[in-house]
């Protein structure tokens, strides 16, 4: 329905647009434009991809419709094709194999291809994706657009899915073979009750912006709130359209702000300017009032979150898993800054995120906590989706005294003991599994225990900050030290995605690489062994290449299986190479207790790497080789050059 309406409001403005009804599953976009005259494509999609097996590149204009909106404006529709014969479409649609189109039959070059005469031949092309994950949505969402309009429910189960799709898109796109840039995204709340359940409303509008707020930094100026953008787009629920298919822009008009036609018309500007225009799409009036606004006392009027944290400490960063989320935002995170604020004598700067247990991991958790003063995880127990991440806590905790002291872990539910497989569980944990949320909202004695708790945690929070205050120098040697080892594995992999010249790339790179060798020349042998394992889980060619370099700074034979599965093709030559140097190192450091072992591995290494490809990967192996030879023998040792 969006799309129908969007389309026609793009065609009213003189956008030249094409859609496509990629949702092959469940098809129907032409039935909201039956009131007009449609030259109907005897196929369609379904037709086109299937062609590609006999058709090199099929021509997409034989598989269009044309919509004559009036004499002079017209939509050109490619449908699913299944209105031309449904039981002979079901069948074809079952026995499409995505797989073969793109293994088989060159469907990652058609679709490109397709996607670059669209974007010469339209203004705008809307495609219609399949809901959630699958071979067919991920085309719509990773591939082929410039910007996602990702279109929900106001329900937790609807945001964190979009967020998860969201996350898995940007990853998805940074490994296509081809250049994209990041995508634009737009959320936009849909079926949104507002008229009767006013607060609860105002209240999920909080709820949407906390957890999309990052889908707004690419395009929304800084002084603008998500929320606001969030409230002049949601779409209402208007019983009346539920019935049919009708285009709200044609019934209601566009003049009414409440009406659906007022709504899409608005997402169409937005469209139509590319999401420069602004001022416009806001009021002029407003957007000049927030900027004055801000460059008056230009701190950020949106939520921060730790990503906006640039030279200054937290007091407290809050993370929570998913299932915790409306325990923490609801419950915990109102008591524990009232709390602390009492406590402390100011207001403190308290920022909660949602931890994500399956994109982020202990390097980037330990990144936050070097960014506050305190830190803590909000969890449940058991949770075997944490166990790794759990213990992998447990052990580098244990390792750093000063950032344990440092760490509030909260168990805020427990399921029944051997309900699910073992699992791990933070040592020192604050067990706050008796204060269920509703329970404790509704009762006044529940209400009354979990402040006595909140209160207690909020004086040991407020000692250990201000504790922070004299002993800072205990602390930031190791934030340092890890956020300088970031800073630099991000500067190599910015140049390594950028699209300069090879040449330029190849200087970029070398300065990078010896900053990096700078930087492990300066660390301590303690702060060493302490962002190596922080490094190597992270499959990013920076962390790989300043991991190797520690290596070489600070040999370490029980990585030499690492350092052997990062030469040959495995990696790229430059990285290959460095790999090979370290294990040079390795050579030169255990010769006399491990020599034996060390030439039998790079033997195995060796047999990796063809001559022919990887010559100079050989020879400083063939070095390292030679030297325990030599070394065993009294002769001589060979020198080995690092330039």
């Amino acid at each position: 329905m969006a799309i129908a309406n969007i389309a026609y409001e793009l065609t009213r403005k003189g956008k030249k647009v094409l859609i496509v009804d990629w949702d092959l599953e469940a098809p129907g976009i032409e039935k909201y434009f039956s009131c007009f005259r449609i030259d109907e494509s005897p196929s369609g999609l379904l037709t086109m991809l299937m062609d590609c097996k006999n058709i090199l590149y099929p021509d997409y204009s034989k598989y269009i419709s044309t919509i004559h909106i009036d004499d002079s404006s017209q939509i050109s529709l490619i449908t699913s094709g299944r209105d031309a014969d449904p039981t002979q479409y079901s069948c074809d649609l079952e026995k499409f194999d995505w797989e073969d189109l793109f293994e088989n039959r060159n469907g990652g070059e058609f679709l490109e291809r397709l996607r670059q005469e669209w974007l010469s031949n339209f203004d705008i092309v809307l495609i219609d994706s399949r809901t959630g994950l699958s071979d067919a949505s991920n085309i719509c969402t990773i591939l082929m657009p410039d910007i996602i309009i990702p279109m929900f429910t106001a329900n937790l189960q609807s945001l964190f899915g979009i967020r998860d799709i969201l996350k898995n898109v940007q990853a998805a796109r940074q490994r296509l073979p081809v250049d994209r840039m990041a995508p634009t995204i737009l959320p936009i709340p849909c079926r949104f009750g507002t008229r009767v359940e006013f607060k609860e409303s105002q209240e999920w509008l909080d709820r949407i912006a906390d957890l999309l707020e990052d889908c707004f930094s690419d395009w929304l100026p800084e002084f603008i709130e998500p929320r606001y953008i969030l409230e002049q787009l949601k779409i209402p629920q208007i019983d009346y359209f539920s019935f049919g298919e009708k285009l709200a822009v044609v019934e209601h008009g566009i003049i009414d702000p409440e009406s659906l036609g007022h709504i899409y018309t608005k997402i169409a500007d937005l469209l139509a300017s590319d999401f420069v225009d602004i001022p416009s799409f806001v009021g002029n009036a407003y957007y000049d009032a927030c900027r004055e606004s801000y460059n008056k006392n230009p701190i950020h009027p949106r939520k921060k979150n730790i990503s906006t944290i640039k030279d200054q400490k937290l007091d407290l960063l809050i993370c929570s898993t998913k299932d915790a989320y409306e325990w923490s935002r609801e419950l915990f995170i109102p008591a524990i800054t009232e709390y602390l604020e009492a406590g402390l004598g100011y207001k403190p700067q308290i920022v909660a995120d949602i931890f994500d247990t399956e994109f982020a991991g202990v390097d980037i958790l330990l990144e936050k906590i070097s960014r506050s003063k305190i830190f803590s995880l909000i969890y449940s127990y058991p949770n075997p989706d944490l166990n790794h991440f759990l213990s992998e806590m447990n052990f580098l905790l244990g390792k750093q005294a000063a950032t344990v002291n440092r760490f509030y872990p909260i168990c805020f539910s427990k399921s029944r003991e051997g309900e699910q497989s073992p699992v791990i569980h933070l040592d020192h944990a604050i067990d706050l599994s008796e204060f269920p949320l509703i329970p404790t909202l509704k009762s006044t004695m529940l209400r009354s225990h979990f402040g006595l708790q909140i209160q207690q945690l909020a004086n040991n929070i407020a000692t250990t900050v201000r504790d922070y205050y004299l002993n800072e120098s205990l602390y930031e040697d190791d934030a340092i030290s890890y956020l300088g080892a970031k800073d630099l594995s991000a500067k190599y992999q910015k140049t390594e995605e950028s699209q300069m010249n090879d040449d330029w790339k190849n200087r970029s790179k070398q300065t990078i690489f010896k900053e990096m060798k700078n930087f492990a020349a300066r660390l301590s042998p303690e702060n060493k062994a302490k962002i190596l394992p922080m490094l190597l889980p992270n499959y990013l060619p920076g962390n790989r290449l300043l991991a190797i370099v520690l290596l070489q700074a600070k040999p370490d034979i029980s990585y030499l299986d690492w350092l052997i599965n990062h030469i040959g093709d495995a990696e790229t030559p430059f990285i290959g190479l460095q790999a090979c140097k370290a294990i040079f190192e390795i050579s030169r450091h255990y010769r006399q207790k491990s020599g034996e072992l060390i030439l039998e591995k790079i033997k195995e290494a060796q047999e990796k790497l063809p001559l022919s490809r990887f010559g100079e990967q050989n020879m400083t192996l063939e070095a390292a080789n030679t030297f325990i030879k030599l070394d065993s023998s009294h002769h001589t040792q060979p020198v080995i050059s690092n330039n």
